[in-house]
């Protein structure tokens, strides 16, 4: 991962103190807005599923809407169900502090 790979190699040439908690800790609490990511494969090798979050941006001009379900699914169905519902549901529903219906409830909790 890079976030090692900044500890272990760059810190040193530029001689950077380390980080009280290695930068994996970090970034699992910063979360990341996605729209339609290209790359998300790539965005994967440096962060979490729980720490992406979907949004149309609707109304905005960069705005899936109204093709956000293709969008979705083209961008994030290779993923799996599991990291689709935590991109698009779960993951704001946590930060956020929204009680989830039963249904998405139990359905998180599996």
């Amino acid at each position: 991962m890079i976030a090692e790979r900044i500890e272990r190699d760059i810190a040193p040439i530029f001689k950077l103190t380390p980080p009280r908690q290695p930068v994996r800790a970090y970034l699992a609490r910063v979360h990341h807005g996605l729209v339609d990511e290209l790359y998300i494969d790539k965005v994967l090798d440096v962060v979490d599923t729980r720490t992406l979050i979907w949004g149309s941006d609707f109304p905005h001009i960069r705005s899936t809407y109204p093709h956000s379900h293709a969008v979705v699914e083209r961008v994030f169905g290779h993923l799996g169900q599991a990291a689709l519902d935590a991109i698009t549901v779960e993951n704001a529903a946590r930060l956020f502090k929204f009680e989830l219906p039963p249904a998405a409830s139990a359905k998180a909790a599996e």
